[in-house]
């Protein structure tokens, strides 16, 4: 089939049409939902974590008129952090969270040594780590400190 030229027009108009309208989901700038900063401290049996790891936010109750999205935060060696739930936006929607850590002594492969981690089971699952967070609409910042007990 011969290319008349009318073609390339019409493919560069459609996509700039979905890119823009994609941009304002894409989490670029500061617009989007309200997002509250939390931020703290991973302890474990009142101490410094062993390593660095993550904490995973799993939203169950959104706030009225509020999104309802799951994020993570990584922590540091001395296990200080900072939830981001929308690319470089730091913080999370209003809602109600379920938390739970990994902090790995050996990380998952597909073919190495078996995994092992520094956190007891109880904390490893938003079911049954008993860890719950609920960050109310225009609360501005939200401190929240997790300690990890057990063997």
């Amino acid at each position: 089939m011969r290319n008349t030229g009318l073609q390339t027009p019409l493919w560069s108009s459609v996509a700039v049409i979905v890119f823009l309208l994609l941009l304002p989901v894409s989490g670029c700038g500061s617009s989007g939902p309200e997002v509250v900063r939390v931020y703290g401290r991973v302890t474990f049996n009142d101490a410094a974590p062993p390593a660095a790891g993550t904490l995973y936010f799993l939203p169950f109750a959104s706030a009225p008129g509020g999104a309802n999205r799951p994020a993570s935060a990584s922590f540091d060696e001395q296990g200080n952090y900072e939830v981001k739930a929308y690319g470089d936006r730091k913080g999370l929607p209003p809602g109600r969270y379920r938390v739970f850590v990994e902090c790995w002594k050996t990380p998952p492969t597909m073919d190495g040594p078996p995994e092992e981690s520094h956190v007891p089971e109880k904390f490893q699952s938003a079911a049954s780590s008993e860890l719950e967070l609920t960050i109310e609409p225009g609360a501005g910042t939200r401190e929240f400190h997790v300690n990890v007990t057990g063997p």
